[in-house]
Formats: C-alpha cells, structure tokens, sequence
C-alpha cells in the first residue's frame, strides 16, 4: 500500500488546459451569459455581470470607458474534456432584445481567446452563422457577438493546441510570452507576398511588350486608317485588355455600327464595405454591391476608377498596401464579370477615419463611374 501511495503521484503528468477569456457585455434584464466548445464539446460556462446595462444606460459602442464593462475569466479544462485538434467556439446563450426602437439588447463583446498561453485577438477570430462564415462586427477593438445563431470561432492551430503536461505547466510564464509572437510573425509576412502583388501588377505592362501586334496595329490605324481599322476589328474580342483595343473601333468603320453599347449614360459613385480587418479579400458583402454594379453598367463601356481605403489598425505601410490591394481585387472582381471599361484606374489612399468613428466603417472602397 505504501509503495502504491508513492507512486501514484507520479502518473499525474498532465495538468488541466488553461482557457482564459476577455469579455464585455451589454445587459438587459440580466447579464449576457456565454458557453465555449472545445472540439463541440463544453468546455466553460459563464456571465458578464460587468456588463453595461442598456435598460439604464448607454450602449457598449457608445461608452468612452469600456474596459469597466469587461471582465477577464479563466477555467480549467480537464485532460478528458482538452483535444488537441478541436474548434474552439464562443456563443451567447441568453439572446434578448427589445425590439424595434427600443435600446435594450444582450450582446457579447470579446476582446482575446487564450488557451494554454496561445493568445487570439478579436480581429483574428472568425465568426460563424448557420450560413457560414460572415465578416465580423468589430466595435473599438472588440469582436460583436449580438445573435445566439453567431458564433466566435478559433481554429486549431498548425500542429494542435499546445498540451498542458506538468512541465508546460511550470514553464507557462515564460511559453505564453513568446508563443503570441508567432501570429505577428505570421501575420506580416501575409502582406509582403501580396506586396509583390502591387509590382506584379506595374510588371504586365512590361510584359503588354510581348505581344507586339496588338500595339503596331494601334500605331499604324492614326497613320493608316483605312487598311488597318480592318485589321484592328477582330482582334479586341482575344485580349483581355478591352480598353485598349475599343479606342481604335469607333474612330473607323465600327463607330456607327457599335454606338448603343459603347456608350456609356452612367454616372454614379458607390460605397464597397464589408471588407475584413487585416484583409485584401472580398467578402460575400462586398460582392453583393459589386454585383449591383456590374448589372448597373451592364454593356455601357464607362470610365472608371476605385479608391481603396483601411482602417488604423496595424502598421502604416500595411495599410496603405491593403487599401490598394482591396481597390485591384474589386475591379478584377468587374471585369471577371465581363464589364468593359474605356478607362479603368484602381489605386489606395491608405488609412482614414473620414467614413465614421468605427474601424470597419472605413475599410472600403469608393467607386467612381463615369462616361
């Protein structure tokens, strides 16, 4: 027996996963509560009883303190109930609002997920509905979690959740402190492989001096109208570069027979939101109002020209180049629709606040057609 008291503390090699979360709140008629899953398991249970009272008081936007309407929870997940490989999701499960007009609401406001010194921040999380994955609603640095169908979701990582055994139990102090910086690390190098995307882009007109042919044809059709303008017909039904090859048309014998869709009656500027912190990406969001456009032009050739913007987050060069990156996405986006263009022109004027106080608010891009 006494052999068998002395050895069992030895078989005790794993500690419980740590789960540490950030979360404000809105309250109506009782603080918002919150289950996490583990791998559609549940992990941790709790309430915001911080949370700002929208019955008495202003929204959590609306607060200029927010941090006392925030509380820090941490938990203990069993070694049984801990999978290295598993989702970890968030959800509010006490929903509630007060209708239309009214300012009462339940809503969570997260700021950072940790589990076992892995630190995820609110504009790296994903949030998902039954119809999938939506952009995210972030309010000054915290992710919005106002539906009980919405949920937070951190994937596994590279390799799995880190395991909490006794010995990264007793080397946390210093694990947690240098495994956040591996997302840094990971997330600049995301814009350096995109940023030679922008030269890529300076790259195809060099490369435009491949095919001679189609710039000879343009050169000769000022000197030799007649023989050339034949020639010229053809050809801007192949190249990609529609643009280009539309001026030549209509100043020889084409002009008469192609006016109607040619010409272009539109004048309209439009608002493309819904773009993701730290993201080039097109969303479902975006994609919508750029659908609208492309059947607002239909088979006019405009002239064109996007403006991308970001918000303030991250570094100052980062911005600038997804704010370009965002502005070149949305006009492949229009011409993989087929939409023809006599003049198009997609450039960034980096981070703004110019669209309103919110970040999401002035991540977007402003398109500008005209005849």
């Amino acid at each position: 027996m006494a052999f068998a008291l002395a050895f069992i503390p030895t078989l005790a090699t794993a500690a419980p996963a740590k789960l540490v979360l950030v979360i404000g709140g809105e309250a109506y008629d009782g603080p918002p509560k919150f289950a996490v899953t583990l791998n559609g398991k549940v992990v941790a249970e709790g309430a915001v009883d911080k949370a700002i009272d929208t019955g008495t008081d202003k929204r959590f936007a609306d607060a200029t303190d927010k941090s006392q309407y925030v509380e820090s929870f941490s938990f203990d997940i069993p070694e049984a109930d801990f999978a290295t490989n598993g989702d970890l999701r968030i959800q509010l499960t006490n929903e509630a609002y007060g209708g239309e007009g009214s300012n009462r609401d339940r809503n969570l406001f997260i700021s950072s997920v940790s589990l076992n010194g892995r630190e995820t921040k609110a504009d790296q999380l994903a949030t998902v509905t039954k119809d999938g994955i939506v952009p995210g609603e972030l309010v000054d640095g915290y992710l919005a979690i106002n539906d009980g169908n919405a949920e937070a979701v951190v994937p596994a990582p590279k390799g799995g959740w880190l395991e909490a055994t006794t010995e990264a139990a007793q080397s946390k102090p210093t694990e947690p402190e240098a495994k956040p910086e591996p997302p840094v690390a990971e997330k600049a190098p995301e814009p350096a492989p995109v940023k030679e995307a922008a030269p890529a882009a300076e790259a195809k007109p060099a490369e435009a001096a491949k095919p001679e042919e189609p710039a000879k044809p343009a050169t000769t059709a000022a000197e030799e109208s007649k023989p050339q303008a034949a020639v010229e017909e053809p050809k801007p039904a192949e190249p990609a570069p529609v643009e280009a090859a539309k001026q030549p048309e209509p100043a020889a014998e084409t002009a008469a027979a192609k006016p109607a869709s040619d010409t272009c009656a539109l004048s309209k500027s439009y608002d493309i939101t819904g773009f993701g912190q730290n993201s080039n990406d097109l969303t479902p969001a975006t994609n919508k109002i750029l659908d609208e456009i492309a059947g607002d032009i239909g088979e006019q050739t405009c002239s064109i020209t996007l403006t991308g913007y970001s918000d303030t987050f991250g570094s100052y060069a980062t911005n600038a180049l997804f704010s370009v990156e965002r502005a070149q996405n949305a006009l492949k986006y229009l011409r993989d629709k087929g939409i023809k263009f006599t003049k198009a022109e997609a450039t960034g004027l980096g981070e703004t606040t110019k669209f309103g106080p919110s970040a999401r608010a002035n991540r977007r891009v402003v398109i500008a057609v005209a005849p």
